[in-house]
């Protein structure tokens, strides 16, 4: 895994270096040893323990971050391609993590942690928020599970929690059962939506950590 996470280090490194983007995410190691990951100009910041690996989207050569994880692990290079990430960036993703993990990796789906960041035209108030967005979402997916919603609060923010499993198909066309957990966060006319996912093979108590890791995202901007 150490392995692993040089060598992606050394395939961002190698397009964010001399470049002033590469400061869009700000890395702080705190003294517990995880890491804080601030994105002042989205808005937000979460914290990570080290056997998180956090992809700068904006600046990593993403072609040979994929070389790297495929020399490590074959399961990771074939869920992951070029193609992926760059349809994430374009659907508004600002934030992307992958646990790396002997509890995560020997699963099919690894444990990752996305943001996506939306401006909406007007506020709407949370509950409203949520309604609009699992009626949606009940039309997107066919959940294997009931959508369980519940307010929760992510240091003074109140926002909504929303677990779920689905079968997701992987880019092998392999369809694997995977848990949702997803945080819709409001900050005047921006949201924001904070998904957790992993394998639903995953026992609770290793889950709990990767629910706890979501759980440290925080808005950084008044609206």
């Amino acid at each position: 895994i150490e392995d692993l996470k040089s060598e992606m280090a050394a395939a961002e490194a190698g397009t964010a270096a001399g470049s002033s983007a590469a400061a869009s995410i700000v890395e702080t190691e705190l003294d517990s040893g995880d890491i804080l990951y601030e994105l002042p100009a989205e808005g937000f910041s979460i914290t990570l323990s080290p056997d998180w690996e956090v992809l700068n989207l904006d600046t990593m050569d993403v072609a040979g971050i994929i070389d790297a994880v495929g020399e490590q692990s074959e399961n990771l290079a074939e869920l992951y391609s070029s193609e992926y990430f760059q349809t994430m960036v374009a659907s508004g993703i600002k934030f992307y993590a992958l646990n790396l993990s002997e509890e995560s990796l020997s699963y099919a789906q690894p444990a990752s942690i996305n943001v996506l960041k939306e401006e909406m035209p007007f506020e709407l108030d949370l509950d409203v928020f949520v309604t609009l967005t699992v009626s949606q979402m009940e039309q997107l997916i066919e959940p294997t599970s009931e959508i369980e919603q519940e307010v929760v609060m992510l240091g003074d923010t109140e926002v909504a929690k929303i677990s779920y499993t689905a079968a997701v198909a992987d880019p092998l066309g392999r369809e694997i059962e995977t848990s949702f957990t997803q945080y819709l966060v409001l900050n005047g006319s921006l949201a924001y939506f904070v998904t957790l996912s992993h394998s639903a093979e995953l026992p609770s108590e290793q889950a709990q950590a990767f629910v706890e890791a979501a759980e440290s995202f925080r808005i950084t901007t008044e609206a």
